[in-house]
């Protein structure tokens, strides 16, 4: 289960519970697909997903392949404020769970059918995102050149930023 909640300029003003049954274990982390409506999509700015089950391991040795876990937030999940600038200024900003990006070779590859789904709403530079902590690429594309920023947004640091120099020799 999983809760997603759609903000506004800072603001939430929508919120629903979404079953995962299907989702994929890859290094420490889970990859799961939701669906959402258009209408909750083209209307938000940001869209915040987090998860209201804990899982734990399963136990060496046992029979049963089934996940142990435990319902309700766990823990408040904060953001993190992630911002981007480049140089020069006007670059076009995607943000994709590195997780992902090594697993699909067509974003590593550049395809812009492939990238169109991580593009930051508003997401020329300067720009700024909600994050959780996790790993990411940043890509960043100014006049069909592409520098990827590998980066790590930490909640001991509550606001961070990402900068990509495309004067830089």
């Amino acid at each position: 289960m999983v809760k997603i909640v759609f903000m506004k300029n800072d603001m939430i003003y929508d919120s629903l519970f979404q079953e995962v049954t299907k989702y994929t274990k890859w290094k420490d982390s889970i990859l799961f697909a939701v669906s959402i409506s258009k209408q909750l999509y083209d209307n938000s700015d940001s869209i915040v997903i987090s998860p209201t089950h804990k899982f734990f391991c399963v136990r060496e040795g046992t029979r049963d392949i089934l996940p142990l876990f435990s319902e309700g937030d766990e823990n408040k999940i904060r953001n993190i404020k992630l911002k981007f600038i480049s140089n020069p200024a006007s670059s076009v900003v995607y943000l994709i769970p590195k997780i992902i990006w090594e697993r699909n070779p067509l974003l590593a590859a550049k395809n812009e059918n492939a990238l169109n789904q991580y593009k930051l709403a508003n997401g020329i530079t300067p720009v700024w995102t909600p994050v959780q902590e996790y790993v990411y690429i940043a890509l960043f594309k100014n006049k069909g050149k592409y520098i990827d920023i590998q980066c790590s947004p930490s909640y001991k640091n509550p606001i961070d930023s990402v900068y990509a120099d495309f004067k830089r020799k």
